[in-house]
């Protein structure tokens, strides 16, 4: 995969990822402004600005004049809201390239924000939230990024509460877009099938965009976490509900995160992964576990998840601390050979999406990390040593760093800390 990296007098950075058998091609315009860049009263302004943007624009009154634009390129169409950066995108046929990238500077840069359409959309993120509130597993993530991000941007929901929502006007939407929606804070991404003459046009669609200031976070790191955080709530739920966070001892760059896929590859997302088949296949303790590496722009962590009977939740716990423990003590059993060669695949397969591509190259690119290409992923992974394996795994699922949440019936903190400093030596 090579790229290619333009940047406007304005700031705008168009990067062009070539996919010699497409037969399509996806347009994506992503800034960074997410819910990080809110003031504290407005929670949930990025993602209802997102919003705002397929309400109507200057060329575009209208919802309807929206979506009949987006209806007549073909176009697949969505957007996303996450905590430093949001992102519009359109899959279409190459034909049609310079129309989609015409809608979306549209959309983003002119979109109308008038307090009527701003009303009846509040009402439509009401319920949004609504139903996130009935997600037992939204709850606990919730819960435990409120509790590892006290104070900080990264300590609340990205959807807002419906207080803070009820509480957003037409004024700072114009002004949140107008401060953050720049050149210096904007890159448009095309994945796919293209001529160079596409790209080269595509700098005259986003020339009048304002070039602005660089968006600023406050910086965040776990620094020296020390000992284990559980917070355990009560909840009026079928299941207990289990989050746990290994906080990574520094800010993970490209390179780590693709050694690090590896690790969730072995670890959770597979059906021969440890943590699966300890907790299901072997005991029944969980139908489900959810896996993750979540990298900001200046911190990460790994994270585990699964929800079980409150009469199994201490057991299940145990169960996830001692495969950690057992990996940690005799990394053997990862079989990591075999994984890596597993991994390896994966990498190709996942290569021949546009959308994974997509999101790869705004997961680096906006959070100021290097665009690997999939020889240099590969690369990594094959020559990862089982002596390096072994320093990161150890580092990383340190119980004494250990954040943990237990959410719902039978919840008890002291029982849980209990069964972390079993696995402290």
């Amino acid at each position: 995969m090579k790229h290619s990296i333009q940047t406007l007098p304005n700031g705008v950075k168009i990067v062009a990822i070539p996919a010699d058998s497409a037969k399509s091609v996806t347009v994506a315009v992503a800034v960074k402004a997410g819910s990080r860049h809110e003031d504290d009263e407005y929670f949930g302004a990025a993602h209802f600005l997102e919003h705002m943007c397929f309400r109507g624009t200057k060329l575009r009154p209208n919802m309807r004049d929206v979506y009949l634009g987006l209806d007549s390129l073909g176009a697949v169409s969505n957007a996303n809201t996450d905590f430093d950066v949001t992102y519009y995108y359109i899959t279409t046929l190459p034909a049609c390239l310079r129309p989609a990238a015409e809608l979306l500077f549209d959309m983003t840069s002119n979109s109308l924000l008038t307090q009527a359409d701003l009303d009846m959309e509040r009402g439509v993120i009401i319920e949004e939230i609504g139903g996130a509130l009935d997600d037992p597993a939204n709850l606990v993530d919730e819960a435990l990024t409120n509790m590892m991000f006290v104070g900080n941007g990264l300590g609340h929901d990205i959807l807002g509460s419906k207080e803070s929502v009820n509480r957003i006007n037409s004024a700072y939407l114009q002004k949140f877009r107008d401060r953050l929606y720049c050149g210096a804070n904007t890159f448009v991404f095309v994945v796919g099938a293209y001529d160079q003459e596409d790209i080269s046009g595509l700098a005259n669609v986003f020339a009048e965009m304002p070039s602005g200031q660089p968006s600023r976070i406050e910086p965040f790191e776990f620094g020296a976490v020390n000992k284990p955080v559980v917070l355990a709530k009560e909840s009026d739920i079928n299941q207990l509900q289990l989050a746990l966070a290994y906080p990574m001892t520094h800010n993970p760059q490209s390179e780590d995160l693709v050694i690090l896929d590896l690790v969730l590859l072995l670890m959770g997302i597979s059906w021969n992964s440890l943590l699966f088949c300890a907790l299901r296949e072997k005991l029944g303790l969980a139908y489900a576990l959810r896996t993750d590496v979540r990298a900001h722009e200046d911190c990460g962590y790994f994270y585990i998840s699964t929800s079980v009977d409150p009469a199994k939740g201490l057991p299940a716990i145990e169960v996830i601390l001692k495969t950690l423990h057992d990996l940690v003590l005799d990394p053997s059993i990862a079989a990591l050979d075999f994984h890596k060669q597993v991994n390896c695949r994966q990498l190709v397969l996942t290569n021949e999406s546009a959308q994974n591509i997509l999101g790869d190259s705004i997961d680096c690119l906006l959070r100021e990390r290097q665009l690997l290409s999939l020889e240099q992923k590969i690369a990594l992974v094959q020559n990862l040593s089982e002596a390096d394996f072994t320093s990161l795994i150890g580092s990383l699922f340190d119980p004494s760093r250990l954040q943990m949440v237990m959410l719902g019936p039978g919840a008890d903190k002291q029982a849980g800390l209990n069964l972390i400093e079993k696995f402290i030596n």
